[in-house]
């Protein structure tokens, strides 16, 4: 579940991965341990999300067509190497 919490939404048994905006403008992600054998699958996870988020900005004409995918990638890669450095808006 991604986005900003609203009360009264959808609610969800048994997420994989929830993730919200809280009241303070500060991303919450919270990952079920138990739901993920290992680092492969995690990594599985992401590369699905990524494809997910590209598709989604696409869509909602907020990508970059061809390039979204990649441009998603590139920011994930900076975000790893040094967080909070990236150009996005939502603070850790």
């Amino acid at each position: 579940m991604f986005g900003r919490k609203q009360p009264g939404e959808l609610r969800l048994d048994d997420p994989m991965v929830v993730a919200f905006v809280d009241e303070d403008d500060e991303l919450n992600v919270h990952l079920d341990p138990k739901q993920f054998a290992g680092s492969a699958e995690a990594g599985v996870v992401l590369a699905d999300l990524a494809r997910h988020m590209s598709r989604m900005l696409n869509q909602t004409k907020k990508g970059d067509g061809d390039e979204t995918l990649n441009n998603v990638i590139r920011s994930m890669v900076l975000e790893l190497k040094s967080p909070d450095q990236t150009s996005g808006s939502l603070p850790n």
